[in-house]
This record gives structure tokens, C-alpha cells and sequence, in this order.
């Protein structure tokens, strides 16, 4: 580790403590001078750290730039993580992610990103990622599963970030099919899992999970035409929870998952789906069905094993989507 990192380190175990640079300096085994340059290099990158005379430097409790320092101190496993990169600007986390994965990146490596110049979300669109206010994470797993027994992965990830949420606030996160994830009808969470496949063995070579959180106001916010559908986990005026404890929240979930996924693939399965269930905010409405010019509207009845949707028609046939966009119709429309 460079000193830069072993004082960052050393300043969020003791965050909201003084520690002098010369107690800084002993225990890293470097000058005070190092110690100063490298106090000077992370105020510059963000973090809220006050150097007062005869007492020292303090990373104070509300400093929020995410780090892998901060992020470990909260893992409840750090070792069994493949690696945790923090970038403070990419064009895009699960890029960045398949980029490495086809260079030959561990099982279990997380990328998080303080923004995204070209965040994507599903069909291509973009997912507005601006700096401060946002968690920014893909995870890249090379799991021993096929490609059937990894269509679950999807609803997980919609489904571990709710409960994540949860931990940290009191409500109630919902998910809109395929995996939105919805906080008082706003959009908070946007989710894009991508793979590839060994066509010859139907193994996964790789799979990435994007998870884009929108955890409180940043300075920019969100263009109009977004702020009318996309809202934050923490409003104007609440005490938002620390990105870095949020990620590790996250990605304990995450990976907690995966170990029983590999273990009991059916029972991981099992319980995910009927949490999935529990947590839609479409079954029992009336929908619009986008891009399918087969069936545009009808009643959301039921979500299958495998995430499908189960559409009932007028005339009471039933159809399938296994992906798409639906919208729900408003109260007064439903019939």
C-alpha cells in the first residue's frame, strides 16, 4: 500500500479522532513530512480532514468519499472479496468490469466508481451517474453455474439491494419488474446483468452485476425529464448513511448470495423468488406492455421461477415475457 492509503487507513479507523502526525508517522514507519503530503493529497480528493495544532488530523465523521480503505473497515469478510477497485470517474462500472473480466480479473472483483460519464442502463439507455451522490458498483463473478441456473441473478440483485436499503432506512423498497428498484414511486436503483457463455459447455465464463444506487442529492442532480421519475434514497434535509458502510452492506449481501447460490442453487432460488414476489409493484395491475406489438396491455398475475412475467389478456389467455418494459396504468384505468 502506498502512504497515501496506510494514512487514509489509519484515519478511518479512528474517523472523528484526533491522531498526531507524529503517532501517524510511527506507526506507518515514515516522516511526518510523508505523512503531511499524503494528508494534503487526500483533502484534495475529497475527504473532510481538519489538521488542528497539538492535536493533530481528523477524518470527520461526516467526510463521504468512497474508498476501499472505508469500505473494508465495514466488510464482515474482507478476505473473501477478489479485489475492491474505487475509480472517481468512469465512462462505465460494467464496462470497466467486462474489460476486465476478458483480461483475466478474479472471481468476486468489485469495481465502484464515484460517477460514470456513460452509465447504461437497460436497451441502452443512459443512467444518469453524477458525482457525491451515488454508488456505483459492479460485481464481476465467475460462478459454477449454467446459463438457466444464473437467470436468477437478475431478481437477486433487485432483491439484496432492497434489503439493503432497508437496513439503512426505515421503508419500503418495491421492485418493478424486470429490476427497478422503487422507493415511494420513484426509481432509486437501476440493475444491468450482463455475461457471456461457453456455448459448448452452456457454463458461465463471466458474469456482471451493475448496481446503480442513487443515495442522496448531489450538487448537479438529475435533468428534468430524469427528476420525474428517478428519486434518491435520502431526500434534502436527512442524514444519508455513508456510501463506504453501504457498499459493504452490499457486497456482503451480495456475495452471501452467491456462496448459497453455489451451495443450494434450488433453495437460493426458492427463497429469492418469493421475496421477489412479495416486493413487485406490479403484480395485481393493470400494465402496458412496451416494444411488443403482440400484446400491449393487460393484467400482471403472476412472476415465474425463472423471473418471467405472466401476463393475462382480455380474454383471459396468459403470455409470457421473459424481458421487456412494462408500465403500470394509473388506479383509473384499471379494469
Amino acid at each position: 500500500m502506498s502512504t497515501r492509503n496506510d494514512v487514509l487507513n489509519l484515519l478511518e479507523i479512528h474517523r472523528g479522532e484526533s491522531l498526531s502526525g507524529g503517532d501517524i508517522a510511527r506507526q506507518l514507519s515514515v516522516s511526518r513530512n510523508a505523512v503531511w503530503k499524503a494528508v494534503r493529497e487526500l483533502q484534495k480528493e475529497g475527504h473532510q480532514i481538519e489538521g488542528v495544532t497539538n492535536k493533530g488530523y481528523c477524518l470527520s465523521s461526516e467526510s463521504d468519499v468512497i474508498s476501499r480503505e472505508g469500505i473494508r473497515l465495514y466488510l464482515s469478510n474482507p478476505d473473501r472479496i477478489g479485489g475492491i477497485q474505487v475509480f472517481k470517474t468512469v465512462d462505465s462500472t460494467n464496462n470497466l468490469a467486462k474489460q476486465m473480466a476478458m483480461a483475466g480479473a478474479p472471481h468476486g472483483t468489485v469495481i465502484i466508481a464515484e460517477a460514470q460519464s456513460s452509465g447504461r442502463g437497460r436497451k441502452g439507455r443512459a443512467f444518469i451517474s453524477p458525482a457525491g451522490g451515488g454508488l456505483y458498483t459492479s460485481f464481476l463473478f465467475r460462478p459454477a453455474l449454467d446459463v438457466n441456473q444464473a437467470l436468477i441473478t437478475t431478481a437477486a440483485a433487485a432483491v439484496l439491494t432492497a434489503r439493503t436499503l432497508e437496513s439503512v432506512k426505515d421503508c419500503d423498497i418495491t421492485i418493478k419488474w424486470v429490476n427497478d428498484v422503487f422507493l415511494q414511486n420513484k426509481k432509486v436503483c437501476g440493475i444491468l446483468t450482463e455475461a457471456a457463455t461457453d456455448w459448448e459447455s452452456g457454463a458461465i465464463d463471466y458474469l456482471i452485476i451493475g448496481i446503480g444506487i442513487n443515495v442522496k442529492p448531489s450538487g448537479s442532480g438529475f435533468p428534468p425529464e430524469v427528476d420525474r421519475v428517478a428519486g434518491n434514497l435520502f431526500g434534502p434535509g436527512e442524514t444519508a448513511v455513508l456510501r463506504n458502510r453501504l457498499a459493504a452492506l452490499l457486497i456482503d449481501k451480495i456475495f452471501d448470495f452467491f456462496q448459497e447460490l453455489e451451495e443450494n442453487p434450488k433453495q437460493a432460488a426458492k427463497s429469492i423468488m418469493a421475496e421477489y414476489r412479495q416486493r413487485s409493484n406490479v403484480l395485481n395491475h393493470r400494465i402496458q406492455i412496451l416494444g411488443d406489438p403482440s400484446l400491449t396491455e393487460g393484467l400482471a398475475v403472476d412472476i415465474d421461477d425463472q423471473g418471467f412475467l405472466i401476463v393475462e389478456d382480455d380474454q383471459g389467455g396468459r403470455h409470457t415475457l421473459n424481458s421487456g418494459e412494462v408500465s403500470i396504468l394509473p388506479d383509473w384505468y384499471q379494469r
